[in-house]
């Protein structure tokens, strides 16, 4: 269905309800984000028929897939970027320290 454009928004649900799937069974955030780049990059290199669509009222579904993908990748980067921050201010807080004799 994917080698033939099958852009149904119901399809494209099915299809990233089933990438949700294999990514529950991911650990941490950084590896949930390696793994959506495995499955975005796996994806974009299903041969896809240009000149077949299922229907022209809906977006072209490698871009909304793609679209979906990066959607997920920009949430669990802004997710764990408080993490980060968290992080760097304790780790400069601790190297700012003065030593007093």
């Amino acid at each position: 269905m994917i080698e033939r454009n099958f852009n149904s928004p119901w399809f494209i649900k099915y299809l990233t309800s089933k990438f949700l799937i294999e990514l529950d069974n991911v650990g941490d955030s950084s590896s949930v984000m390696e793994r959506l780049g495995f499955l975005q990059k796996t994806f974009n290199q299903v041969p896809v028929m240009k000149d077949i669509i299922f229907s022209d009222r809906y977006d072209d579904m490698s871009l909304a897939i793609n679209s979906w993908f990066i959607q997920e990748i920009d949430f669990l980067s802004k997710k764990a970027s408080p993490a980060l921050s968290a992080l760097n201010e304790v780790s400069s807080k601790k190297g700012n320290k003065k030593l007093h004799r």
